[in-house]
């Protein structure tokens, strides 16, 4: 997964070899930041996002990885689904993640499983939009927003769209 930052010639990496990479276009330069300790077998890095905060999140076949900046490095965090919990994760893999372009402390998550998750990440709160409550199918390969604030997904079922406003989910 490979995104540029918006505000300067860096593009951050996260791959499945364990590391979270800054890679600066200007000046040819890498700097690398391992999260291997993280996961005992093979896993896939989907997408990567960052929120606010600074922080940044990796979408893998194995969980949400949260990479907290600290002195020049990063603390990483895997959060993983937790029987009997309803504040985390529905589905371990995380097929695609969207900061919302109004509100840049929340994220959104798309599993493939679990269906859409909202996550206010200065509460660490989870919100669930799956087939219980509306989603054709909890399966999510990408999530884009339109200049309204909605989101547009891909899923198993066809085009998705939601409306965070009123919580209306429409399906093409």
């Amino acid at each position: 997964a490979i995104v540029k930052d918006p505000n300067a010639a860096i593009l951050w990496i996260a791959n499945p070899l364990g590391s979270l990479v800054r890679y600066d276009l200007t000046s040819n330069t890498w700097e690398t930041y391992s999260f291997k300790h993280l996961f005992h077998s093979k896993y896939d890095c989907y997408s990567i996002a960052q929120t606010a905060n600074g922080h940044w999140w990796i979408g893998t076949t194995r969980g949400l990885i949260h990479a907290i900046p600290k002195g020049g490095s990063f603390d990483f965090e895997l959060m993983t689904t937790e029987a009997e919990s309803t504040n985390g994760l529905l589905n371990n893999d995380v097929a695609t993640l969207l900061t919302a372009p109004n509100t840049a402390h929340i994220l959104w998550i798309g599993t493939k499983g679990g269906g859409l998750h909202r996550l206010d990440t200065r509460k660490m709160t989870f919100t669930h939009i799956n087939s219980k409550n509306g989603l054709p199918n909890d399966v999510l390969y990408g999530i884009l927003n339109d200049d309204e604030g909605n989101l547009w997904m891909s899923s198993n079922k066809g085009i998705i769209t939601y409306y965070p406003e009123n919580g209306k989910i429409r399906n093409f």
